[in-house]
């Protein structure tokens, strides 16, 4: 099966993936103008999730409240509606998401790969090295010649 081609999985995963996204597109009455009510309609998401025994998505975020998930990420980091209490909303949504997900890929119920992808997509997680970078001012004093082979030397010959 090739994994990028959604037709390959079984078709009753792809029904039941249908069936819930129908789900939460279906509360989408309209558009939300509120903070309030797209909170309830968040609410209501999570309520209808729970007794279909499935986690919502992000992306089930935009479907339910009318937004899609350009301007959901807008509202969180109030590029849009700044200040209207939208970006406390949809944080709080993203985190219950945040949340299940990190449950189910602990109890192994979420491929990891799938659940790192999401958490780094959706929850802005990373991958962090860090790593100390001293400057070379020009000031300390340079090995010669004979220092460089010399250390090359003892390398090869396993010493420090």
């Amino acid at each position: 099966a090739d994994i990028l081609d959604p037709n390959s999985a079984p078709e009753n995963s792809r029904r039941e993936a249908m069936r819930r996204t129908l789900i939460a597109a279906k509360l989408n009455t309209s558009r939300c103008t509120t903070p309030q009510e797209m909170a309830d309609r968040f609410d209501l998401l999570f309520q209808t999730a729970l007794e279909n025994g499935f986690v919502p998505t992000v992306e089930m975020l935009g479907l339910c409240s009318g937004w899609d998930r350009k301007d959901i990420w807008s509202l969180e980091h109030e590029q849009l509606h700044k200040g209207e209490g939208f970006s406390h909303v949809v944080k709080k949504a993203k985190e219950l998401i945040a949340s299940a997900e990190g449950l189910l890929a602990l109890d192994g119920d979420i491929n990891s790969t799938v659940y790192i992808f999401r958490a780094k997509n959706f929850q802005n997680m990373t991958d962090k090295q860090e790593v100390v970078v001293t400057p070379n001012t020009g000031l300390q004093e340079q090995p010669n010649a004979d220092e460089i082979i010399n250390n090359v030397k003892r390398l090869k010959e396993g010493g420090e």
